[in-house]
């Protein structure tokens, strides 16, 4: 079956968000209370874009049952597929997750894997299994496992019960065990997982259910929960995520129906998003020890996170001071001061050093060292965000977020901000101004040469 238009633009958006958001929840601490500009409170909420990822695994995995009367078409094939799309990438980014904890303690958002864990994760039991991990994106992967086993039970029931049956079997009891099913996600979330699977048949169902708004159900569903998310605040919002998950399953599913049945814009059909949506689940699996190494080093607690390991090799007989130790030790006398010397150089420090007596140092001294952890988070974060906006994906997205990460980092002493956040911000308006220069002369000069693309009209009629 030829892919749906739209659906892969719509992974790579989710996945970009998931990304930022774990780039916000490290620049501003204090999750769930919004300690960053109210205007970027919206990504806060990382855990709608993992309940969107589950209803469109349901919605993508429906859509060949479907269109076949909801039949299987083979239970080891079905596996097997489901197997070599998800397992090899997974235990490379547990292999590559495990090393970055090893080495690095005190990474945030993971913790020192052990035995235990790495079995317990390799095995994908992290969502029944306790154990320390290594990633903390990896919950959601064993939800996914765990979902996909269910899935052709699911379609049992679809098919001999209907699409009423099917949902209250799987949703009445999850909301009758109310939150404390809450740390099972596989059970938390499978009323979503079934939502999509459900909402799969409306691509394959008559003119009358196609022609439905779709798109306007979808808003009408959206709108009393973001108004109340907005209302309420991000705190209330975290604590209710239980129901507010479920009640937003529907205005999810509709959209995906509304993108199925429809032609899909061109920013989700063309461009950098359905580029990023074809390696969204290798991002979504490595990216956050990325970015919590990233934000370790370049806050000022990489060096004593490695102490330890320094230490513990500078001891070894066979790890003397050798050629690759000293670059390490070049290295951070000639970068660290990057991040370091904004927040803790100024004409007034000593004066301050000797006003304040022990307690006030210790403040002054603690409120300095965030002040310079967020200010280094920020401007690495805008640097990182330049140079990918300079790849064809995510292009003049990053740029933006890169321009909008630099002129949020705080200016030193001097009246001017790091140089990454300078770099990040001059790199992201040259990805921007590359890309209206682009897009003037493929419009403009050229005359929208846009090939025509005809309205996906799949086979058959199965509801």
């Amino acid at each position: 079956m030829a892919p749906v238009p739209g659906l892969t633009g719509i992974r790579g958006l989710l996945a970009l968000y998931v990304v930022t958001h774990h780039c916000w929840l490290l620049a501003f601490p204090g999750y769930p209370h919004n300690t960053g500009p109210a205007w970027l409170g919206w990504l806060l909420h990382g855990r709608l874009a993992v309940v969107a990822f589950i209803v469109l695994s349901g919605f993508s995995l429906g859509l060949a049952p479907a269109r076949n009367g909801w039949r299987l078409g083979g239970l080891r094939r079905y596996l097997g597929r489901r197997a070599r799309r998800i397992l090899p990438a997974y235990w490379a980014a547990l292999a590559v997750s495990a090393v970055i904890a090893v080495l690095v303690p005190s990474l945030p958002l993971s913790e020192p894997p052990t035995p235990r864990s790495l079995l317990v994760y390799g095995l994908m039991l992290q969502d029944l299994v306790a154990a320390p991990a290594p990633n903390g994106a990896f919950w959601s992967i064993a939800v996914e496992a765990g979902l996909y086993l269910v899935f052709p039970l699911l379609l049992v029931l679809r098919r001999k019960a209907g699409a009423v049956v099917t949902l209250a079997v799987v949703t009445v009891p999850v909301t009758v065990l109310g939150p404390p099913t809450a740390g099972r996600y596989t059970v938390e979330l499978a009323p979503l997982f079934t939502l999509g699977l459900l909402a799969a048949g409306v691509v394959h169902a008559g003119d009358r259910i196609r022609g439905l708004p779709w798109y306007g159900l979808s808003v009408l569903a959206a709108a009393p929960i973001l108004a109340l998310i907005a209302i309420r605040g991000p705190a209330w919002a975290v604590s209710h995520y239980f129901w507010l998950d479920l009640a937003a399953g529907p205005a999810i599913a509709m959209f995906l129906a509304a993108v199925a049945t429809r032609r899909p814009g061109r920013l989700l059909n063309h461009g950098p998003l359905p580029f990023l949506g074809g390696f969204s689940y290798s991002l979504y699996l490595i990216h956050m020890p990325i970015v919590a190494l990233t934000h370790t080093m370049t806050t000022g607690s990489g060096p004593a996170a490695f102490g330890s390991w320094w230490r513990w090799h500078s001891r070894s007989a066979c790890c003397r001071p050798t050629c690759w130790q000293r670059s390490a030790k070049s290295l951070s006398w000639y970068v660290v001061p990057l991040w370091e010397r904004p927040g803790q150089k100024g004409p007034d420090t000593d004066r301050s050093r000797r006003r304040c007596g022990p307690a006030g140092c210790a403040n002054s001294v603690a409120g300095m060292n965030d002040a310079t952890e967020r200010t280094g988070t920020l401007a690495w974060s805008s640097l990182v965000a330049g140079v990918l906006g300079l790849l064809p994906a995510p292009g003049p997205l990053a740029g933006l977020i890169a321009i909008a990460f630099g002129l949020l980092t705080p200016t030193g002493s001097s009246g001017r901000r790091p140089g990454p956040a300078r770099a990040g911000i001059l790199l992201g308006a040259a990805s921007v101004l590359f890309f209206a220069v682009a897009c003037l002369i493929y419009f403009g000069v050229l005359g929208y040469p846009f090939p025509r693309l005809e309205r996906y009209r799949p086979e058959g009629a199965l509801w």
